[in-house]
C-alpha cells in the first residue's frame, strides 16, 4: 500500500513538473515572439561620406524605415539629407537624418534645383515644392523641366517649351525646341537643330553664335561649336586656356550621348571623341574653373 501511494507521489509531482515546464516554455515563446520585431527594415547609414542601405543592421546608422510586404524601398534621387523614396507604385520625401517624412501627399516626385521639387498631383498636373512642402508653384502644368528665380520651363500642349514669368504671370512671346534657364538674365534655347544663348532682355542671342550643343550646370556652359569644346562663365567668358578639338560635331543624339556627361563632387566629367574609337576623359573643377590633370 505504501509503494502505491510512494509511485502515486512521484506521478503527481512528475505530473506537476512537466506542466510547470510546459507553462514556463509558453511563457518564454510568447515573451520572445511579442519582442521580436518581424519586419525587414532598410537601414541608411554613412559609409566613407556618401549614404548607404542595407537589410542587415549595421553598427550605428541613420535612420530605418520598415519594408513593406517585404520589399524594400530604393532612392529614386537625393539632395543634401532629403530622398525621394518610392516602394509599391508610392513615392515620397523623406529625410533619413531627421527620420521623418517630409512630403507622401503626391503620387509623384522630381528633384529640379536647390530645394526644389516637381511634384505631380491626383490629376497628373505639376506644380513645384520646397523642401519644407510649402507649395511654390501650383499644380497647373502637364510637364515643368526648369524653375529659377522668377521664371519657370515648362512643355505645352504642343510640345513646345514655354518661358513664364512668375512675377508678371506672362510668357516669352516665343515657344522653343528646348530651353534651359541659366540665371535670371540668360537662358538656353535650341531652334533648327542649334542652340543659342539668350537674354531675357531682348529675347535674343547675346552673342549671335550658333552652338552644336550646350550643357548648362550651376555657373559653367560647356558649349560646342566648329568642332571645338569650350567652357564657358555666365558672362560668356572661356575658363580655358583653348579650346579641345572633337572628332564630332555633336549635331546628333548618338553623338551627345558619347559626351558622357555627369557632375560628382564638384568635378565635371565628359569624354572627348579624337578618332571615331578613341576618346579622352576630361574632369572639369567646377569650383576652381580649370581642367585638372
Amino acid at each position: 500500500m505504501k509503494k502505491n501511494n510512494l509511485w502515486r507521489i512521484i506521478w503527481i509531482v512528475g505530473l506537476y513538473g512537466i506542466l510547470i515546464l510546459i507553462l514556463y516554455l509558453i511563457i518564454k515563446y510568447k515573451v520572445k515572439w511579442e519582442n521580436k520585431d518581424l519586419n525587414q527594415y532598410l537601414y541608411f547609414y554613412n559609409c566613407n561620406n556618401y549614404l548607404c542601405t542595407s537589410t542587415i543592421k549595421p553598427d550605428s546608422y541613420y535612420s530605418k524605415i520598415v519594408c513593406e510586404d517585404d520589399l524594400c524601398p530604393y532612392i529614386k534621387d537625393i539632395n543634401n539629407n532629403i530622398l525621394i523614396l518610392t516602394n509599391n507604385n508610392k513615392t515620397w520625401l523623406y529625410d533619413y537624418k531627421e527620420d521623418q517624412i517630409v512630403n507622401d501627399t503626391y503620387i509623384d516626385y522630381q528633384y529640379l534645383n536647390n530645394n526644389y521639387y516637381i511634384f505631380t498631383d491626383m490629376n497628373n498636373m505639376q506644380g513645384i515644392i520646397d523642401n519644407t512642402s510649402k507649395i511654390i508653384i501650383k499644380p497647373e502644368y502637364n510637364k515643368i523641366t526648369d524653375y529659377q528665380g522668377n521664371y519657370l520651363v515648362y512643355i505645352d500642349e504642343n510640345n513646345k517649351y514655354q518661358i513664364k514669368n512668375i512675377e508678371t504671370s506672362t510668357n516669352l512671346n516665343v515657344a522653343y525646341d528646348y530651353a534651359q534657364l541659366i540665371n535670371n538674365n540668360l537662358y538656353l534655347y535650341k531652334d533648327n537643330n542649334n542652340y543659342y544663348i539668350a537674354s531675357f532682355d531682348t529675347n535674343k542671342s547675346i552673342n549671335n553664335t550658333e552652338y552644336k550643343y550646350v550643357f548648362v550646370y550651376d555657373e559653367i556652359l560647356l558649349t560646342i561649336n566648329s568642332k571645338k569644346i569650350d567652357i564657358l562663365d555666365t558672362n560668356l567668358k572661356s575658363t580655358l586656356l583653348m579650346t579641345i578639338p572633337t572628332y564630332y560635331e555633336y549635331m546628333e543624339e548618338k553623338e551627345r550621348d558619347s559626351l558622357n556627361l555627369y557632375v560628382k563632387d564638384d568635378i565635371l566629367y565628359f569624354n572627348v571623341y579624337t578618332e571615331e574609337a578613341k576618346y579622352i576623359e576630361y574632369r572639369y573643377d567646377l569650383k576652381n574653373k580649370k581642367i585638372l590633370n
